[in-house]
């Protein structure tokens, strides 16, 4: 890149995080420690991102509102939105409760005889 003759005071070299290109830009405040050269690049960066990479960039912790388990009743704060249970423990005897009144109802062997 060819440098400029000559730079106004007050700006700073940076690297874009899209296109790794290098432009002059007076400084800001960058709480994610990332700077880009224009709106596309900004773009293009952030759709190559995970959605739980974009919540890291961004520092967002999402809060949902507490919840109660479905299958002990009791109050919770889940991490994402379609938790239903408090802990493995009541998710899997949940689990096995509704497997085994399924098979109560379909199981073919177990129907009296005629």
């Amino acid at each position: 890149m060819i440098e400029p003759d000559f730079v106004e005071p007050g700006f700073e070299r940076l690297h874009c995080s899209g296109c790794g290109m290098t432009f002059w830009r007076k400084p800001r405040p960058r709480a994610s420690g990332h700077a880009f050269c224009s709106r596309q690049c900004f773009a293009a960066f952030h759709r190559r991102l995970t959605p739980k990479a974009r919540r890291w960039f961004y520092g967002v912790k999402e809060q949902f509102p507490a919840k109660a388990c479905e299958h002990c009743g009791e109050q919770f704060e889940p991490k994402y939105y379609h938790v239903r249970f408090c802990s493995t423990r009541c998710r899997v005897a949940a689990h096995r409760k509704k497997a085994v009144t399924q098979h109560d109802k379909t199981c073919p062997f177990d129907a009296p005889d005629r």
